[in-house]
């Protein structure tokens, strides 16, 4: 009422500030020459009777809740004020529990009452507790810190004082608890699994741990009530723990890689050196699992595999030196990622060439093709081939990397100067009369059937071969990230030899790739579906018991059986899963056109969060017509 007459007021005198006795209404109705008003305020009004008194503490015009005419609104903002005060309400109820019943404390419980009391609660809630039990309570609390207002919560309201020596007499309980272990894999465990969180929210509580590990001993010091709860706890963690021994029929791997293994999969590692062989400890059998992928896939080489380092230098030579290489984290392996990688380069003055594209491009002699084609051809199947095992020809861009610790590696990359000349090519499938091509991300969204699933197979020991070839499984998958399991290649590498070219003077490196692979399974026939995997009754059990879900590799088999093209059968464990986005690429026009495929991908290592990286090849169609030289000059000049 009073805001309606003070608005009202307000009109008026616009309305008749201009106007006089002799100004022209206009049809207007007539009023009154004096007009007067009268504005009484609330309480003459009525509306607040004199024995009312105000609330201490009024809102301000500006927060004033403005009635808007929609009942939704109003129910919601009330709902809000009830749950903002509720919440406060709870906050005080629980400050009000943590009161002792002892106004005596030593020191231990009393600094496990003020860390309670000052991790858990906001300053805001803190002096809400402080004024509901002392009105009159100092206006300068308002700036105090956490611990200040803790500490007058103890000593003002719960009249809490701290001892410095402990009252043995009156019968208090012992303020620690101590476990003596055998071994160091109970605290191990404590400490490792999920990077320490267990210790962390005991910690929160109020409990603090004091770990002797030269003794293998945890002690626990608390508040009585807290301590018994530890105990009960801790002694149900440690029930949990599960073990199993692993023969190692390799080289016994290093200190520095078992303490790897036990960082990325949460597990401890006790060698038994009367039978070789390791008892992996974990929580839950999820992470031994885990555990025994890592150390297979690590301690075991693949005799198939060869590969060999060569440098590439322009005609005049220039200093060599070894830059760091700052994206390990992003684009290396859990094998390799926590190590220092550099690459070599060439230095060159800072008013020269441009560093995104070779000053010259390598030239190979023909003694250097001669070697080359020879390495590639090493251990290759002898003729005549089956129809099952094909031969791939391919040069893959990348950089040598290398290590003090460990032998050099080839990671495979895309330098952003090829992206510009990537942009430009079309798709593989497209007709050369087809529109302007798209973007490379286009291309990846519009074609999404080009996306594969690989799986990594180790052989097994023991050994039924001499030595068998390692397995890769691949599954095409749909629009929608789902398995097609008809899509099943199981795919043998018989022989895998690599060249890795260092070209200094350039931004990437060249890795050439001969692969002979052989295919265990023959196309799938809609006619005869139980024809297709009649011989691999291991793939069979491996597609029906494996739960088909991405980047999770604990939903699937680990172990298969497979039949070998001799007729013995071979035991697989899975090492590694890997995700690709495929896009085949058009080479540019010229007579080398029709002959090689630009592919583009992207990879996920889906093991363990194990990074993503691009990769770009160049694959030989048909090897067999095309010189290695001229291909390896036709990549160069790319």
């Amino acid at each position: 009422m009073w805001k309606f007459n003070r608005k009202l007021s307000r009109f008026t005198c616009r309305l008749y500030s201009n106007s006089g006795a002799s100004s022209a209404l206009c049809g207007k109705k007539k009023l009154p020459q004096n007009l007067k008003f009268v504005v009484l305020n609330p309480t003459q009004s009525g509306l607040v009777k004199n024995d009312q008194t105000l609330a201490r503490h009024r809102p301000s015009s500006r927060r004033a809740h403005k009635d808007t005419g929609n009942d939704d609104d109003d129910f919601g903002s009330k709902l809000l004020v009830f749950e903002k005060q509720n919440s406060l309400d709870s906050a005080l109820d629980s400050i009000r529990l943590k009161k002792p019943t002892n106004a005596s404390l030593s020191s231990l419980e009393y600094n496990a009452l003020l860390q309670s009391l000052t991790s858990s609660y906001n300053r805001h809630q803190l002096r809400e507790f402080i004024s509901s039990h002392h009105p009159d309570s100092p206006l300068h609390l308002t700036h105090w810190k956490k611990s200040k207002l803790s500490q007058y919560i103890i000593g003002n309201i719960w009249n809490c004082q701290p001892v410095s020596t402990p009252s043995t007499p009156t019968g208090l309980k012992s303020t620690s608890l101590t476990f003596q272990f055998d071994t160091p894999r109970e605290i191990f465990l404590l400490l490792i699994t999920q990077n320490g969180k267990i210790l962390t929210n005991f910690n929160k509580l109020g409990l603090t741990f004091i770990i002797s590990i030269q003794d293998n001993e945890l002690t626990v010091k608390g508040s009585p009530s807290l301590l018994k709860y530890a105990e009960i706890s801790l002694n149900k963690i440690w029930s949990n723990i599960t073990q199993e021994t692993v023969s190692i029929h390799a080289s016994a791997p290093s200190k520095d890689l078992i303490n790897l293994i036990q960082k990325e999969s949460h597990t401890f590692f006790e060698y038994l050196p009367e039978s070789q062989a390791y008892k992996i400890s974990a929580l839950s059998s999820k992470k031994i699992s885990m555990a025994k992928a890592f150390l297979l896939n690590a301690v075991s080489s693949n005799p198939h595999a060869s590969q060999q380092y060569n440098t590439i230098e322009t005609a005049s030579p220039t200093k060599l030196e070894s830059y760091p290489f700052n994206n390990t984290l992003e684009n290396l392996d859990w094998l390799n990622k926590s190590r220092d990688w550099s690459r070599l380069q060439s230095t060159i003055p800072k008013t020269g060439a441009d560093l995104g594209t070779c000053a010259t491009t390598p030239q190979l002699t023909d003694a250097q093709i001669n070697q080359y084609k020879a390495f590639l051809s090493v251990n290759a199947p002898s003729s005549p081939t089956p129809s099952s095992i094909s031969r791939c020809l391919s040069m893959t861009l990348g950089y040598s990397l290398q290590s003090p610790a460990s032998l050099s590696v080839f990671q495979p990359l895309i330098h952003k100067s090829f992206i510009s000349k990537l942009l430009g090519l079309s798709n593989f499938r497209e007709s050369s009369s087809s529109s302007t091509p798209a973007s490379l991300d286009q291309h990846l969204i519009t074609n999404p059937h080009h996306s594969f699933v690989q799986l990594n197979f180790t052989p097994m020991p023991p050994i039924s071969n001499s030595s068998p070839p390692f397995l890769q499984v691949w599954f095409e998958t749909d629009e929608f990230d789902n398995i097609i399991t008809t899509s099943m290649r199981p795919l043998l590498k018989l022989q895998e030899n690599s060249i890795v070219l260092r070209t200094p003077q350039c931004q990437t490196d060249y890795k050439i790739t001969s692969d002979y692979i052989q295919d265990l399974l023959p196309n799938f026939d809609q006619t005869h579906p139980d024809a297709w995997l009649s011989d691999q009754k291991g793939l069979h059990e491996f597609l029906v018991k494996s739960h088909w879900k991405l980047n999770k590799y604990q939903n699937l088999m680990k172990k298969i059986m497979i039949a070998l093209p001799d007729s013995q059968a071979q035991q697989y464990q899975l090492t590694d899963i890997l995700t690709h986005r495929v896009l085949n690429l058009q080479f540019p026009t010229g007579s080398a056109q029709d002959k090689y495929i630009i592919q583009y991908s992207d990879i996920n290592r889906g093991f363990v969060n194990n990074g993503s990286y691009k990769q770009l090849d160049f694959i030989n169609i048909n090897p067999n017509e095309t010189s290695l030289k001229t291909f390896i000059n036709d990549v160069l000049n790319f």
